[in-house]
């Protein structure tokens, strides 16, 4: 028989799978959305080019992101919220979504995906210098608003 963390967990880690997996031109579109919102001053046609050049992150990664942020949450939060958070509403599931993006803009969490694209452009030799391009582009717009006085967060 299930129990009730093991419900949320797999509730939780859907619905952020849900969010952040897709197709690829759902893919292309958020990486073009993103990189209108922090360079608003790109050229027409950059943004384009510049998503598809990046490549895709494996979904074992976002997978062990997704499941980090549930375990934190079973951790932390109490069960009676835990529960009513996995209840499947709209409303609920888009408060998961949000609790997940603040959860990715940690400062723990922005290491952690640092540390994984590098160890996945390691892996993947082929992607490697786009790769590189990615994490160099991250890792100046955390040190930028760092530097503006934010916690680490990138603007997304």
């Amino acid at each position: 028989m299930e129990t009730w963390k093991e419900r949320c967990l797999e509730h939780l880690t859907a619905t952020v799978r849900k969010q952040v997996s897709g197709d690829e031109a759902r893919r292309r579109e958020a990486i073009f959305e993103y990189l209108a919102v922090t360079l608003p001053d790109i050229a027409p046609g950059v943004g384009e080019a510049v998503a598809a050049m990046v490549p895709r992150i494996p979904d074992e990664v976002y997978e062990g992101w997704a499941a980090q942020f549930a375990n934190r949450l079973l951790e932390t939060v109490p069960r009676e919220q835990v529960e009513e958070l996995c209840d499947g509403t709209c409303e609920n599931n888009a408060a998961i979504v949000l609790t997940y993006i603040m959860f990715m803009e940690s400062e723990r969490m922005e290491r952690k995906v640092e540390e994984d694209i590098a160890r996945y452009c390691q892996a993947a030799p082929d992607d490697s210098e786009t790769g590189e391009l990615v994490r160099a582009y991250l890792r100046s717009r955390i040190t930028a608003a760092r530097a503006a006085g934010g916690r680490g967060s990138t603007g997304a």
